[in-house]
């Protein structure tokens, strides 16, 4: 069935367009190149301010024992590092300074010191028009 493209109708917004193509047309809109383009309402959309990435200390294999999204709390367990020269010795504990969300993570993988294992993000508090 070559060339064959099997959709469902959810993949179609309320003005007919092709989801994948949404976001081109809200850029374009945006840009003042589509005026007559009528944006969907956002739903689920959350603004989010990165706090910061935590690091590898030391070499080791990285093992991400929260998922992608999961809650960071401060000073909380978000990763472990193995040494697999040593398997008796107890794997590192890496712990985060940030409170929130994970927002990119490590694949378990080997790592070196200054290695990026996640990114941790927190929701945006609301501003009003006052402010």
């Amino acid at each position: 069935m070559s060339g064959t493209l099997i959709t469902s109708e959810n993949d179609f917004g309320a003005n007919g367009l092709d989801s994948k193509f949404l976001g081109v047309h809200h850029f374009l809109h945006r840009l003042g190149m589509l005026p007559n383009h009528v944006p969907e309402q956002a739903l689920n959309t959350r603004e989010l301010r990165v706090r910061g990435q935590v690091h590898a200390y030391t070499a080791g294999l990285f093992e991400p024992p929260k998922s992608f999204g999961g809650h960071v709390a401060s000073s909380g367990l978000v990763g472990l590092l193995h040494h697999p020269d040593t398997p008796e010795a107890d794997p590192v504990r890496i712990t985060s300074p940030f409170h929130g969300m994970t927002l990119c993570q490590r694949a378990m993988a080997q790592v070196v010191r200054g290695d990026a294992d996640y990114q941790i993000a927190s929701d945006v508090k609301c501003r009003t028009d006052q402010e």
